[in-house]
């Protein structure tokens, strides 16, 4: 039990961290709903016969959750969510490949299985954004507590993302946590990656960030300015649009989280295929 805390522990704490992050979000948010709602009804009561459309009362559920996303302090999550994932899966996979005497561990069980045991348990950091956005959604129910769509938009409510997607909403949260999803795999294997060459956590960290820092701008400036410039096919290739879904397709999305996915994931497979190189570079 003790161990498995240990092992845990970097998982827990940033989902705390999140939770915490989002729940302060939300109720910063109430506040400025109510103040707003309450404004609203002064400006009815005082402006006569040229009265525009207005809400007095708050927004629906699936808007201000994306809102919330893009809208507060969440928005950073653009420039810094794969740092959350990246973490815990490099502290979790340090500890149990590099910490670890693996060379002993290796005559007892098959070399393939073992890597493949803590490749998986350590893609659990996929789950902490889906996690994270469910218990968000349903601190955003608390804050608001309708789905009444039609009533935002006949009343000047403002969206963060198409209300074309919103009102699709049964399709477009599934498809946005998915893709969420998708892009932490992606971000998990950098952080896997990043454990072969690296001597302490904390440099495996950083290395995985500028890994990923450095693959979204060559996604984003040389495949979509070169190849695909004046394409509306651009806006897929910038990797921080996977949090705001103007001038992309469900399609698009799930395509090249597919492809991040996927293609990470084969180069973990040929970054520890292995089995000597990667007891070297533990024993150094």
């Amino acid at each position: 039990m003790k161990n498995r805390l240990k092992d845990n522990f970097l998982f827990i704490v940033v989902l705390v961290i999140l939770i915490a992050w989002g729940a302060l979000v939300v109720i910063h948010q109430y506040d400025l709903q109510q103040i707003s709602i309450n404004n609203n009804k002064e400006y009815l009561k005082t402006c006569g016969n040229d009265c525009y459309a207005v809400p007095t009362q708050p927004l629906d559920v699936i808007t201000t959750f994306f809102n919330n996303i893009t809208l507060t302090s969440l928005y950073h999550l653009g420039g810094f969510a794969p740092v959350f994932v990246i973490a815990p899966t490099v502290y979790y996979f340090y500890r149990k490949i590099k910490k670890r005497n693996l060379k002993n561990v290796l005559v007892r069980t098959n070399y393939k299985k073992e890597m493949l045991k803590q490749y998986l348990y350590s893609m659990k950091s996929t789950l902490i954004f889906p996690i994270f956005l469910i218990i968000l959604f349903g601190f955003t129910y608390l804050q608001t507590g309708h789905f009444d769509i039609d009533y935002t938009f006949s009343h000047g409510g403002e969206s963060a993302d198409p209300e074309n997607f919103i009102r699709d909403w049964k399709v477009f949260v599934p498809v946005f946590i998915f893709v969420i999803w998708l892009h932490s795999i992606f971000w998990a294997n950098l952080g896997v990656i990043s454990v072969k060459k690296n001597k302490s956590i904390v440099t495996a960290i950083i290395y995985g960030y500028i890994l990923y820092q450095l693959i979204s701008i060559g996604i984003e400036i040389f495949i979509g300015q070169w190849i695909f410039k004046d394409s509306s096919f651009i806006a897929i290739l910038c990797l921080g649009s996977i949090w705001n879904y103007y001038g992309v397709t469900y399609f698009g999305m799930i395509i090249i989280g597919l492809i991040l996915a996927i293609g990470s994931t084969i180069a973990v497979y040929l970054t520890y295929k292995n089995k000597e190189n990667l007891i070297k570079e533990c024993e150094r």
